[in-house]
């Protein structure tokens, strides 16, 4: 049970970016050139206060953010919209530790898994 669990957290681990500037083409497709779409930013990192996250050039219809623990537990923690396409997360209550942002939209099917520091 234990092996299960670590090699779930190993495969999660090497998903997830430790990139604070992430680019993401709508199709995922390796061999497809990049095409600007989805670019998704998130600062500072390491995030004190506040994690905030700016999506450019989206064709995304139904933006959904999500933090989780890097065990993967989902935290009780909702985005902020502050215009645009531009969100933000209070992160000054967690735990120091390692992160997992979640950017995804049930509509067109994207998502994708970002890493950030808490300090």
């Amino acid at each position: 049970m234990v092996k299960r669990y670590f090699i779930g957290f190993i495969l999660l681990l090497s998903i997830c970016s430790t990139a604070t500037y992430a680019q993401s083409s709508f199709n995922g497709a390796s061999n497809i050139p990049f095409d600007g779409v989805n670019q998704i930013e998130f600062y500072p990192n390491p995030a004190v206060e506040f994690l905030s996250v700016t999506i450019k050039n989206s064709n995304l219809n139904n933006v959904q953010l999500e933090l989780f623990s890097i065990l993967g537990n989902k935290l009780n923690v909702s985005a902020e919209a502050m215009g645009g396409d531009r969100y933000r997360f209070d992160v000054q209550n967690l735990d120091a530790g390692y992160y997992l942002l979640v950017v995804r939209d049930p509509v067109t099917r994207f998502r994708e898994t970002y890493k950030f520091l808490k300090k």
